[in-house]
C-alpha cells in the first residue's frame, strides 16, 4: 500500500543526499521543509543548480529552516516540556501535517572543537529526529544509513551508524511510528567535479578488495538513493523495511517503475525531472 505524501521534513536537507531528497520530493508535488544548522541552500561553484539560477529550480520551492537538533539533548526528557520547547522555538515552521521525517544528517570527519563528533551528529540527531516525528505526529521515519564500509571509513564512523540504526529499530518495536532504513554504498552527485575519475578509481580498486569493501565501493547516484527514500517513505504496511545496498535499492526502484503517479504532478515553469 502507498499513500500520497503531501509534506516531508528532511533533516540535513543541505547535504549531498539531503538536497537530492528535497529535489525528488518537490518534483513529485510534495511540500518539503528542510532543517539544518545553516538553514539555507548551500550554493557552490560546482553545483549545477547555480548554472540554472536564471531559471526556477526546486530549491526555491523548499522551506529552508535553521535548526540544530543537537540542542535537544540538553533539554529535560519530559514530553510536555519538549512540546513547549518546539512550540516556542519552531512554531513558525510548517512542520505540522508531515507524512514523514527523513534523516539525511551525516559527517564523515569529526571536528571536536566545533562539537561535531560522530556521536553528536550521526547518533544524537537520530534520537532527536525520532522525538520530532512524535511531536509533529509524523507516521513515518526514514533513516539514511550505510552498508558496512570495511576499511574505507574513519574509525568510529560505521559504529555510529549502527547505533543510529539501533535507535530506529527500538522505536519500531515501541510502535507509533513506522520506521524504514536505507543502507546505501558510496554516494556521488553531479556537483562534485571528481565523480567520474572517482568512480573509475573505485571500480579499479574494487577488483582487489574483499566482499565487504567491494559492497561499499559500488557507487550509486544520490538521486537514485533519494528516489528510493521517497518511495519507501510513502509505502504503508510493507514488511520490507530495510533496503541493504545498491543492488536492493535498484531492485526496489525497478519494482516501482511506472507506479509513481506523483511524478508528473508538479510542473514548475517547465521544470521536469530531466531538468536536473
Amino acid at each position: 500500500n502507498e499513500r500520497r505524501m503531501k509534506k516531508v521534513v528532511v533533516l540535513g536537507g543541505t547535504g549531498l543526499l539531503g538536497k537530492s531528497v528535497c529535489k525528488q520530493s518537490i518534483l513529485r508535488g510534495c511540500r518539503v521543509v528542510s532543517l539544518s544548522p545553516s538553514g539555507c541552500y548551500p550554493y557552490s561553484g560546482l553545483d549545477r543548480d547555480v548554472i540554472n539560477l536564471a531559471k526556477v529550480n526546486y530549491a526555491r520551492h523548499v522551506f529552508w529552516a535553521r535548526a540544530d537538533l543537537r540542542a535537544l539533548k540538553y533539554i529535560p526528557n519530559d514530553e510536555e516540556y519538549l512540546k513547549n520547547y518546539w512550540k516556542s522555538n519552531f512554531d513558525n515552521l510548517p512542520l505540522a501535517g508531515a507524512d514523514a521525517v527523513i534523516h539525511c544528517v551525516n559527517i564523515w570527519k569529526e571536528d571536536p572543537n566545533r562539537g561535531k563528533t560522530f556521536q553528536s551528529i550521526n547518533v544524537d540527531t537520530v534520537r532527536e529526529g525520532l522525538e520530532l516525528a512524535k511531536i509533529i505526529e509524523a507516521p513515518n521515519f526514514v533513516l539514511c544509513s550505510t552498508v558496512n564500509p570495511g576499511t574505507w571509513a574513519p574509525k568510529g564512523w560505521y559504529e555510529s551508524k549502527l547505533q543510529a540504526e539501533e535507535l530506529v529499530e527500538n522505536q519500531q518495536k515501541l510502535g507509533g511510528i513506522q520506521t524504514k532504513i536505507i543502507r546505501s554504498s558510496w554516494i556521488w552527485g553531479h556537483e562534485t567535479f571528481y565523480n567520474l575519475p572517482l568512480q573509475f578509481i573505485l571500480k579499479h580498486l574494487n577488483r582487489n578488495k574483499n566482499k565487504v569493501d567491494s559492497e561499499f565501493l559500488q557507487t550509486i547516484n544520490a538521486n537514485r538513493v533519494a528516489q528510493a527514500v521517497y518511495g519507501m517513505a510513502k509505502r504503508t504496511d510493507d514488511p520490507k523495511r530495510i533496503l541493504n545496498g545498491s543492488s536492493e535499492i535498484e531492485e526496489f526502484l525497478d519494482s516501482i517503475q511506472g507506479r509513481d503517479p506523483e511524478l508528473p504532478v508538479l510542473e514548475i515553469e517547465g521544470i521536469t525531472q530531466e531538468s536536473y
